[in-house]
């Protein structure tokens, strides 16, 4: 039912899609050394809360592995990071110690602003 919504171009009664400009072809602000550059996204390993595989692993021990993956596939001196945001679900104190401790374990510096979101 669905196909026969859709009408390919230039037939009877038939929409022609036609190329719509995106927010970054839209922006007019030149480049700037102050942009914001993802450069690694990853994730833990998924598990059942309380009672899967890894309800007996510290979180730090989870989230280190990850940020040296990303230094590592990334090659960026961990001196240039600017800042690094995590997101966890449930954690006490919303993750933000655990989160500071995977920094220090996974071969950050310490004075890279780091922030947790629940």
């Amino acid at each position: 039912r669905i196909a026969m919504h859709v009408l390919v171009a230039g037939t009877d009664g038939g929409v022609v899609l036609t190329q719509s400009a995106t927010s970054a072809t839209m922006s007019g602000a030149a480049k700037s050394d102050d942009d914001v550059v993802i450069c690694s996204a990853l994730r833990t390993p998924i598990a059942k809360a309380n009672r899967g595989n890894f309800k007996d692993t510290p979180c730090e021990e989870m989230l280190a592995p990850l940020f040296k993956a990303t230094l590592e596939r990334t090659k960026i001196d961990p001196k240039a990071i600017g800042d690094i945001q995590i997101g966890n679900v449930s954690q006490p104190g919303a993750g933000a110690v655990t989160s500071r401790m995977a920094q220090f374990l996974g071969d950050l510096p310490y004075d890279v602003p780091l922030s947790t979101v629940n």
